[in-house]
């Protein structure tokens, strides 16, 4: 379940990182919200993501961590089992839904996803597919890239818009070998880090930064 208190005025600077900015500052100039009327902020809509369908014991480990990030007027969402949803800021309202279909039935040592990392292509016109793609690491340690406007795979990215982050890794483990952390995109560069399961052994897998 996701619940938002939000100002409609907010609307008018975007947040377009997980980190709020490049730097990761977390810092918004919005003046609307302040310390003299925060303590008024109503809810102002309910979405439930239906995340934890279908139930399995993977189910215990999952926690909902995601910052979302707002872009070009949708908010982006990610769940514990990496679906991402974009939603209208406004309603809630949901525009769409993708599943990356993780594999509920591992012993994933986390469950979960902090998000995503938006980038726009500035040399595609608009309207282009993909010309704006969100990329998220998945708790099977895949990244993924898919166009904002749509939901759809980046068929041109990767693999048919996946890249195997396990490639060149001496797994002791497969379920433990995650991306759990939101990427992030340094000029037309996206990159992505690793998380390893701890307290395992001395000689389990390095974390990897690719780019």
């Amino acid at each position: 379940m996701l619940i938002l208190a939000l100002s409609i005025l907010a609307f008018a600077s975007d947040w377009g990182y997980y980190g709020g900015d490049p730097g990761g500052t977390r810092f918004s100039r919005i003046a609307s919200v302040n310390v003299r009327n925060v303590a008024g902020l109503k809810k102002a809509w309910e979405y439930h993501t239906g995340a934890l369908q279908p139930e399995t014991d993977a189910n215990h480990r999952a926690a909902f961590e995601c910052t979302p990030i707002l872009v070009n007027g949708t908010l982006y969402v990610t769940t514990p089992f990496d679906q991402i949803i974009a939603l209208d800021p406004t309603t809630g309202a949901g525009k769409w839904k993708y599943d990356p279909h993780v594999d509920r039935h591992r012993d994933y040592s986390e469950v979960t996803s902090r998000g995503v990392a938006a980038w726009t292509d500035t040399k595609s016109r608009a309207g282009t597919a993909c010309r704006t793609r969100l990329f998220e690491g998945t708790i099977d340690a895949r990244l993924i890239a898919v166009d904002a406007e749509s939901g759809r795979l980046c068929a041109a990215f990767g693999d048919h818009g996946q890249v195997d982050l396990t490639r060149n890794v001496r797994l002791q483990s497969p379920a433990d070998y995650e991306v759990t952390s939101a990427p992030t995109v340094v000029g037309d560069v996206v990159v992505t880090g690793s998380s390893i399961g701890d307290n395992r052994a001395f000689d389990v897998e390095r974390g990897v930064v690719r780019g």
